[in-house]
């Protein structure tokens, strides 16, 4: 079982990018489940909507992720991934020690990018591997990023952080996937945001090696 964890600053979009990734997942024939450990419990809601176990999500803090991933295996789950709440705590902590790969999320703003610093930081000093996506971005023109978005990434690469080469481009129809407990891959399969999140999740399985593949539904992302 991989345990993919999703931190960073709140607002940055780690529950819609959980909930996307876990859908564009379990698509792909992987037995997934989501872990909230974010208060706010904004994938505790996004289950209620749904109205269906067929991802299944659990409620938990750090001190009780040991419990919640034993269940997890004994479902024999493929992958969990864990929306994390945005405190940089003991809590956060535990959960990145349990972490098989850490996705920071994070809009191409000067807060944003702040708060992503600090998680670097500790994710390095952690030595848990990490990569940074850039998430509601403005979306690209002929081939290239928006300037916002190609500043987010100069800082980013200043400081050596892991960047995805690809980018969540801030879309209407994410925010109306959500409203039913939906992944936009469910919603609007052959459109452009259902592209990126499925480029996402092959840039992650590349990663974990789990040698499962998207099938051929999804096209290659494009400029909209």
């Amino acid at each position: 079982m991989k345990t993919i964890a999703i931190a960073g600053k709140g607002g940055g979009g780690k529950s819609t990018t959980t909930t996307n990734i876990a859908v564009i997942a379990h698509r792909a024939g992987l037995k997934v489940g989501l872990l909230d450990t974010d208060p706010q419990g904004s994938t505790r809601d996004w289950r209620r909507a749904r109205g269906t176990a067929d991802i299944p999500v659990q409620s938990s803090d750090g001190t009780r992720l040991k419990e919640a991933l034993a269940r997890a295996e004994r479902a024999a789950l493929d992958g969990v991934f864990i929306d994390m709440a945005p405190a940089i705590d003991a809590h956060a902590l535990s959960i990145i020690g349990a972490a098989d790969f850490v996705i920071l999320p994070m809009r191409p703003t000067i807060l944003d990018l702040g708060v992503t610093r600090k998680w670097i930081e500790l994710l390095r000093s952690a030595a848990k591997p990490f990569g940074v996506v850039i998430n509601g971005a403005s979306p690209r023109r002929q081939g290239e990023d928006a300037p916002m978005v190609r500043d987010a990434r100069s800082a980013l690469r200043r400081i050596g952080a892991p960047l995805w080469s690809g980018q969540i481009t801030n879309r209407v129809s994410i925010a109306c996937s959500a409203i039913g407990g939906r992944g936009v891959a469910e919603t609007d399969p052959i459109g452009p945001a259902a592209a990126e999140y499925a480029a996402l999740w092959r840039g992650i399985n590349r990663i974990l090696d789990t040698n499962r593949r998207i099938n051929n539904v999804y096209p290659t992302p494009h400029a909209a």
